[in-house]
């Protein structure tokens, strides 16, 4: 896999489940160290294991997926046929990770069976049985309903299945003919799309629900497909959905030109809680970029840095993402604070490709956090199911309902497989004039194609120390990315230069050693006097009436050391009154100091945090966010002190 832009590009290798293995670190700290651990004994290896690998993946969560197609569920409105084509994405991204041929040729196998069952010789293949069950209403309102959305996702499985076995011959062989019938499959399925809008004179924008912003995610997949075929008629069909967002007019969603404008997205339109949906916007935007470098239109790619640093500034929240659960409405006013796991997801993935296409690290600076604190957070300990929504205090993290009549799937949960190939394909780069950028520093064995690797042997981010790897045919200049939260960042004594510490490597493998102090900071959590705390949407008082009434009404100051976002728990140590009741407020600018306590036996980092001095003093036990992962409604934690 490609990464094209003006870094250069970064090519995704076979990698050994081997170079993913457990930490070796015993003791207080297992998961929080072992930050990037997809086939390990973490969290997000048990989680993998359980909705990528077992038996129960292949039958129970698969065969209900498939299932929405049979009984037409969604007639009524709903999505239900979104799961097949997230199920299918997400095993072939750890197909592809693991360098797994058997379970690629698996997916791709019932692919071609679910092909053959579900596609009408015109092409359409969703859960709707109605194909014209896209909108408007008869009076021109928008139609509750999610075709087009399902159909997208359906498109995009079948071409990145065939794309994958393109990649891997071993799986092609168990699969054989696949990859040209699931690219045919998905040519017929979108030019029935394309001959269906332009026979009935649909207009994109008025489809499905949220200003259409939902069916033109669909751009995405669309300019994969016209890479796999170079086929014209799909590159004008994107033209058709990129021209709605560079609309002058004022009409929604003009996304080009809303985001050049500068001002911040809840202001674009009245009424941002119905239409400022946030991963379908996002998702908009990573296919934005896909179709700027296909056609060369750099003004594309500083509407999506706009809206990026947009989003950031006027919607980001303490766990690296942006929105309030699910919208961008003015995310920093609210008091609370709450980001579906889905705008996680979708935040990295954005700036990953926003990244290549304009090599800003400050893009990497928001995967790293929105990984460690937004989306690790979600994933519980068992690793049996994923979150709806982290948020910033409570009892427990929001667990994802089972929607829409479905007992295996949800949204967030079936896109939280993608995650570990799109942070491996976000940990370097190598630019144009062959530059090796080391980017993140989780523990992994990167390759870079033409005999270059990149290697983080270890990554115990707090200890001050990494030792770090790179092996090329011939020597080469490296960059690495010195990261915000490290102070005095130095690799072989070489300080960073705006970010960057510049070094060599020579042919065959050269080892470095990064020196940094993680910093201990606090961050005021300013909001507008007055914003409306959005009490219902943070308490899901439906699923955790636990939660109710612990809705805040102002802000507060939060805590990070190193990378992580850490929190008072009842799980770390802390007793409840501590973690919702705390003594006094700390202000941003006193004294606070983290001692990690003797002893302590734990299954995550334990820090002693001490703020203030003399009489005015008081300390409480802490630990990452990321390792309140229950779903025990006696739990109680907070990132507010």
């Amino acid at each position: 896999m490609t990464l094209r832009g003006a870094v250069g590009l970064v090519v995704l290798a076979a990698l050994p489940a081997a170079a993913l293995a457990a930490s070796p670190f015993q003791g207080p700290l297992v998961d929080a160290r072992t930050s990037f651990d997809p086939f390990g004994s973490g969290k997000l290896g048990r989680f993998l294991r359980e909705r990528v690998f077992s038996e129960r993946a292949k039958t129970a969560i698969y065969d209900e997926a498939v299932n929405a197609f049979r009984t037409h569920y969604d007639d009524n409105g709903s999505w239900q046929g979104e799961y097949w084509g997230k199920t299918m994405l997400g095993t072939v991204a750890i197909a592809t990770l693991g360098n797994d041929s058997s379970l690629l040729a698996w997916a791709a196998t019932n692919a071609v069976a679910f092909v053959d069952e579900f596609q009408r010789p015109d092409g359409y293949i969703c859960s709707y049985s109605d194909e014209n069950a896209i909108g408007p209403n008869p009076d021109g309102s928008e139609r509750f309903c999610w075709n087009l959305w399902s159909r997208k996702y359906t498109l995009w499985a079948l071409v990145e299945t065939s794309r994958a076995l393109e990649r891997d011959p071993d799986a092609a062989a168990l699969a054989p003919g696949a990859a040209e019938r699931l690219l045919g499959a998905a040519r017929r399925l979108m030019d029935h799309w394309i001959g269906q809008m332009e026979k009935g004179k649909v207009k994109i924008e008025q489809t499905g629900y949220f200003a259409g912003i939902p069916s033109m995610s669909v751009l995405k997949p669309l300019m994969l497909l016209y890479r796999r075929t170079g086929d014209r008629k799909y590159l004008d069909y994107a033209r058709s959905i990129v021209a709605v967002w560079e609309r002058g007019d004022g009409s929604m969603p003009a996304l080009v030109t809303k985001a050049l404008s500068g001002r911040p997205v809840s202001e674009w339109y009245p009424n941002p809680g119905w239409w400022a949906k946030a991963y379908e916007m996002m998702s908009c935007y990573e296919g934005l970029l896909d179709y700027a470098d296909a056609t060369g239109e750099r003004r594309l790619v500083e509407a999506v840095r706009s809206f990026a640093d947009l989003a950031e500034k006027y919607e980001g929240n303490p766990f690296g993402s942006v929105g309030y659960f699910d919208h961008l409405s003015a995310a920093k006013e609210c008091p609370n604070a709450t980001t579906e796991v889905c705008d996680v997801i979708h935040w990295m993935r954005l700036n990953r490709a926003l990244f290549a296409a304009t090599g800003d690290a400050r893009c990497i600076d928001r995967i790293e956090n929105a990984y460690l604190n937004g989306f690790l957070p979600a994933i519980f300990w068992d690793g049996t199911w994923a979150c709806h929504a982290t948020r910033s205090h409570g009892t427990r993290q929001f667990a994802a309902p089972h929607q829409v009549g479905m007992k295996f799937h949800q949204c967030c949960v079936d896109n939280a497989p993608r995650v570990p190939l799109d942070l491996y394909e976000s940990a370097a780069a190598t630019a144009a004039d062959g530059t090796v950028l080391a980017l993140l520093y989780f523990r992994g064995d990167y390759a870079l194609g033409g005999g270059v690797r990149y290697r983080v042997p270890g990554d115990d981010l707090l200890a001050g120390r990494l030792r770090l790897a790179v092996e090329s045919p011939e020597s080469r200049r490296v960059r690495f990315r010195a990261p915000p939260w490290a102070e005095d960042f130095r690799v072989d004594g070489r300080a960073a230069t705006n970010g960057w510490v510049e070094a060599e490597a020579g042919a065959g493998a050269t080892s470095f050693t990064a020196t940094y102090r993680p910093r201990v900071a606090l961050h005021e959590w300013r909001t507008r006097e007055g914003a409306d705390p959005r009490a219902a949407l943070f308490e899901q008082v439906k699923e955790t009436p636990e939660m109710a009434g612990l809705a805040r009404r102002e802000g507060g100051v939060y805590l990070t050391y190193g990378p992580f976002l850490l929190a008072k728990s009842t799980l770390a140590g802390a007793s409840r009154e501590e973690c919702l009741k705390p003594p006094r407020r700390v202000s941003v600018g006193e004294k606070v100091s983290l001692l990690l306590p003797k002893g302590a036996k734990s299954r995550s980092r334990l820090l002693k945090a001490t703020f203030g001095e003399g009489e005015d003093a008081f300390s409480v036990m802490v630990t990452e966010l990321q390792a309140h992962d229950t779903n025990d409604p006696e739990a109680a934690f907070s990132i507010w002190f």
